[in-house]
């Protein structure tokens, strides 16, 4: 707080950034250390691809503890991206309607596409 104010220290690029765990489907769980440098490369490498605005909201649909959603979030920190949260199809139009008239999505899984091949598209 303001009675014990403390010096800011950037992180280096080996400080560790998060440890992403694993369920251990196929085997032993454990968790995969990631350091700042890991997600700066990450988010380095998107931006000749991909390109954000200020003005674009970004809906995050993957789990939080997954790493490409983790890069992903920094990646919005870094263009100053708007975040929206994934609440199901059902909500997805009422969601779609009370933004902003354009909502740049990206970064798409398989199963993601197919279900919304199966999803009536009637709100458009």
């Amino acid at each position: 707080g303001q009675s014990n104010l403390q010096p800011f220290y950037p992180p280096k690029p080996d400080d560790i950034a998060t440890i992403c765990y694993t369920s251990g489907t196929t085997g032993t769980p454990k968790g995969a250390v990631l350091t700042h440098g890991n997600l700066i490369a990450n988010v380095a490498g998107s931006t000749f691809s991909v390109k954000f605005y200020p003005s674009d909201v970004y809906i995050s649909y993957l789990p939080l503890a997954h790493i490409y959603e983790r890069v992903n979030q920094v990646m919005t920190v870094y263009f100053g991206v708007a975040v929206g949260f994934y609440q199901g199809v059902c909500s997805l139009p009422d969601y779609m309607t009370s933004t902003a008239e354009v909502i740049f999505c990206v970064f798409i899984v398989k199963f993601c596409v197919y279900a919304l091949l199966d999803f009536h598209y009637s709100f458009f």
